[in-house]
């Protein structure tokens, strides 16, 4: 079944669709590419001097640290990111990148000062370490949003607090703030 809410996507994505197709053809594209958020492309670093790709790889090469929510500064030219050590994660920025071809998840970076660092690809490892439903018995909200109140309101399921119907919309008080827009 199509809720609402998707069904609504949907309406504002074709649209969205005909309208890009339409802005091309008048421009004479000969090709447009249409994806969504969560897709992408690479490219194929494979030439007649590299036969084979040597990156992505899944974890670490002996010897090198693994680099974990690390972000790209491209106006400093350098990464910073949590080295997980066995005593805490400590906070470490690169020196300025040698490279920058493989600035990508499961890619190997060389600074200017010689040090390599793994980067490791944090939403795969994520995605390996989540569960597929909440651990019984744990209440679920569903299509979530706050409404002009600060309430926290969406559908809820499997609430066996206070026996709210599968499906019901319900709003809750939360103690919150709104991130401020930078």
């Amino acid at each position: 079944e199509v809720t609402p809410d998707v069904h609504g996507h949907r309406m504002r994505q074709n649209h969205f669709i005909n309208k890009c197709m339409l802005d091309f053809k008048r421009r004479n594209k000969q090709w447009v590419l249409l994806i969504d958020v969560d897709e992408y492309i690479t490219f194929n670093r494979i030439d007649d001097n590299n036969q084979e790709p040597d990156f992505p790889v899944e974890k670490a090469p002996d010897g090198i640290p693994t680099l974990m929510d690390w972000t790209w500064d491209s106006s400093e030219g350098v990464i910073e990111g949590w080295i997980d050590t066995l005593s805490s994660p400590t906070k470490v920025a690169t020196g300025s990148l040698v490279s920058q071809i493989q600035i990508q998840p499961g890619g190997v970076v060389t600074d200017s000062t010689g040090d390599s660092y793994y980067l490791r690809d944090d939403r795969a490892v994520r995605d390996l370490d989540a569960l597929d439903q909440p651990p019984e018995p744990m209440p679920i909200l569903k299509y979530v949003m706050a409404d002009s109140d600060d309430k926290l309101c969406g559908e809820i399921f499997n609430d066996v607090y206070d026996e709210k119907w599968d499906e019901s919309w319900e709003c809750f008080e939360i103690d919150w703030e709104a991130p401020e827009n930078e």
